[in-house]
């Protein structure tokens, strides 16, 4: 399977933290933008489902006079080692439709439940990051990288999927300059809030 570019690396990244919604960014645009993502589509690792408000459009097909927008698949995660984070909703299931095979839109779940639900399944990467970020000595990312066999997107969207979950996260510079972080307190609070010490 050819590899992928780092600008589709960070399309699938992305759309892991955006309830599976692959974003366009707004520099990308016409020809560059579908010699982007139609090897994504061809590779099954994002599908085409009618555009909603809370899915931009990223082409129209004129002549159905339907806008189409993209989410991320199992395949799409799969691709980029995000199956195990369990932060994000399964994208929507597959319909047969015109010209291309398209979803309805599924409704969306909220990813704030997360802070008043359960923890990580027990045994997945999820763990093992939260496990690694409670010591005393925090992780930096290039060691949660090896632990997790995650690229370093991927490893950044987990960090950022559990400060929403209302785990408190604080980053410091070791002696050797490099960056780790570690979860404050006894992990869990209230939903993720802005710490009060200022700038």
């Amino acid at each position: 399977m050819p590899k992928l570019t780092d600008t589709q690396l960070m399309l699938l990244s992305k759309a892991t933290q955006q309830d599976g919604i692959v974003l366009i960014p707004a520099n990308l645009k016409g020809a560059a933008a579908e010699k982007v993502v139609k090897p994504l589509l061809e590779r099954g690792l994002v599908q085409e489902v009618p555009s909603t408000p809370d899915t931009p459009a990223w082409r129209r097909d004129e002549a159905e006079g339907q806008s189409y927008a993209l989410v991320i698949t199992r395949e799409g995660r799969a691709a980029i080692n995000a199956e195990d984070e369990g932060e994000q909703p399964e994208p929507p299931k597959l319909v047969p439709t015109r010209p291309r095979r398209t979803a309805k839109p599924a409704a969306r779940k909220s990813t704030k439940r997360d802070a008043k639900g359960t923890g990580p399944r027990p045994g997945s990467k999820l763990a093992k990051v939260i496990a690694m970020l409670s010591a005393k000595t925090g992780a930096t990312v290039d060691s949660l990288v090896r632990a997790t066999d995650w690229l370093p997107h991927t490893t950044r969207a987990a960090l950022t999927g559990l400060r929403k979950r209302g785990y408190r996260i604080e980053k410091e510079t070791r002696a050797s300059g490099q960056t780790a972080y570690r979860i404050m307190g006894s992990g869990r609070s209230a939903p993720a809030r802005k710490d009060r010490k200022g700038a």
